[in-house]
């Protein structure tokens, strides 16, 4: 968050659950806040923004874009908000994807790329992932799809994050099936399932 503002604690509380990949509590949060009632435009903008993240992360109903217009039409106007204004880029991608136009969301998500901060790694990772995903499900069967992938997958190695480390290396080995490279197939998911082992280990601990 920005220290610069003073930002309402609930929509502090529902960021961190949102960083923690646990989007309906942050969703339960947010849904009972009246929006027209927050003291500024600041504390309104970000609720649009965690509201649509929480909502799209959660596979909540989005029939409209409405909701991500008022974050990223602020922090377009806000110096100083820049990973803000990334996360606004990439779920107004996300919605845009929903709302059934994916080469609209993938300039959103190339945008939200050439915005974030060098090393705002969980939101580039996130961006580059969306964007090889779009790439193997609606536009070209070429490399473009492994590459984004494999970027998201560096990306995340970074923060660390095992939930996305985990759905790039099996969406890799998934591409790779794809094209009967079995050989890079089996490297990136034996990697997967030597992962998911691990992460079912530790929450059974």
């Amino acid at each position: 968050c920005d220290s610069r503002h003073s930002y309402d604690a609930r929509l502090r509380t529902a960021d961190s659950l949102l960083r923690v990949n646990n989007p309906d509590s942050a969703l339960q949060v947010l849904s009972v806040m009246d929006s027209a009632g927050l003291r500024s435009a600041s504390d309104r903008a970000y609720h649009a923004l965690l509201l649509t993240q929480a909502q799209y992360r959660s596979y909540a109903d989005i029939s409209s874009d409405s909701t991500i217009n008022v974050a990223l039409d602020y922090y377009k106007r806000h110096d100083g908000e820049q990973e803000k204004l990334t996360r606004s880029y990439i779920y107004k991608g996300a919605v845009t994807e929903v709302l059934g136009n994916p080469e609209s969301a993938m300039t959103y998500y190339k945008q939200a790329c050439s915005t974030a901060a060098p090393d705002d790694h969980f939101n580039l990772g996130y961006a580059k992932m969306r964007i090889g995903c779009l790439y193997r499900d609606y536009l070209v069967m070429d490399s473009a799809d492994i590459l984004n992938l494999k970027q998201a997958l560096h990306h995340f190695e970074q923060v660390p994050d095992s939930v996305y480390i985990l759905t790039c290396l099996s969406t890799i080995g998934g591409s790779y099936v794809a094209r009967d490279k079995r050989d890079s197939a089996t490297l990136y998911l034996e990697q997967a399932d030597r992962l998911a082992r691990a992460l079912h280990q530790t929450a059974w601990e």
